[in-house]
């Protein structure tokens, strides 16, 4: 099996054989010279209410809180070959994307992708790749509260971040959450596919891990003080 190989990073100066491969090579090109056509990815279903994480802020007693949210999608890869994309920095791919238009004024997402610096690539065979989820995680700028405020979510799946840009067509997941519930909504080309969910959270199931979690930070704290203590 022939193997075609896409250059998609920038970093000349750290990496020799990056910048060797730069002059010969286009980002969308194969070693032949033929132009590869985009990865197309498919949003199939986003999970809701989101997953639910506290974490404690290093060197203070602030605590923070992030949500997850499964995205289960297909990519297909058209080409008639494997495709391996080389990175300047490792990441792991496709990237998550999300935004969001909040009810409440001064509200506004946060979220990143890590990486390794090293030079690595990740494979994509031809042809679809079905049943792959991955987890949208983001945190939200002063607010604390584990129910998402009200807004207009739109979320996506691509690969382009940072150096690493590869054409891909995309399909686009849009939440509408309000008092009532949540609308969700899935475009993809001329197909558009809509579900309602009512979501009532419990305060039993909610919060009372929530609390937990804050319990065990301080816990964990508070052994750390003594042992420095001691």
């Amino acid at each position: 099996m022939n193997l075609l190989i896409v250059l998609v990073f920038k970093e000349k100066k750290k990496f020799l054989l990056a910048f060797v491969f730069l002059l010969c090579l286009n980002p969308a090109k194969n070693v032949y010279g033929q132009t590869l056509l985009p990865f197309e990815i498919r949003i199939i279903d986003v999970s809701y209410p989101p997953i639910v994480s506290v974490h404690d802020e290093q060197d203070s007693d602030n605590t923070y809180i992030r949500y997850g949210l499964d995205v289960k999608y297909e990519l297909e890869n058209p080409n008639d070959e494997t495709v391996s994309i080389l990175m300047g920095n490792c990441y792991n791919l496709p990237f998550y994307h999300i935004n969001a238009s909040f009810e409440e004024k001064g509200l506004r997402i946060s979220y990143g992708h890590g990486a390794w610096t090293m030079v690595c690539s990740q494979s994509f065979e031809t042809g679809l790749k079905a049943k792959q989820t991955e987890r949208i995680k983001f945190g939200i700028d002063s607010y604390s509260d584990e129910n998402l405020p009200n807004g207009f979510y739109t979320l996506w799946l691509d690969i382009n971040y940072d150096d690493v840009n590869y054409p891909t067509i995309v399909s686009h997941a849009f939440m509408n959450i309000t008092d009532e519930g949540v609308e969700i909504r899935i475009e993809w080309g001329d197909k558009t596919d809509n579900y309602f969910r009512e979501v009532e959270f419990s305060f039993s199931f909610i919060f009372i891990p929530i609390l937990a979690m804050s319990v065990l930070v301080l816990l964990m704290r508070k052994r750390k003080n003594k042992k420095n203590f001691i």
